[in-house]
């Protein structure tokens, strides 16, 4: 069995506020050949609902990690959905008043 590799996709960069970090996923993939399967991180490949696996067949010119943070940033889509920017993280009510 082919090594499970794993890429780090930025999902969103850090703000200029001290509590913003910034925000990333995490993807491993198998690669066999020129062909990328997305896998968990114990190389079970992972199956889109339809029950196709996610992969793709790199061309001459293309790069694995770029294809393997593509399709890390699918399979986060279609586990969490699309979600509107700024609603995604814990609300900030300010200060309250209250002890």
């Amino acid at each position: 069995m082919p090594d499970v590799k794993a890429v780090t996709v930025i999902l969103r960069n850090p703000s200029s506020r001290p509590d913003d970090h910034g925000a990333v996923t995490r993807g491993f993939y198998i690669l066999d050949g020129n062909k990328i399967t997305m896998t968990d991180s114990s190389g079970t490949p992972i199956r889109r609902g339809t029950g196709d696996l996610y992969t793709h067949v790199l061309k001459a010119d293309e790069n694995e990690v770029t294809w393997a943070g593509i399709l890390t940033k699918q399979i986060r889509t279609s586990i969490r959905g699309n979600k509107l920017r700024g609603f995604d993280g814990p609300l900030d009510y300010g200060p309250t008043g209250w002890r």
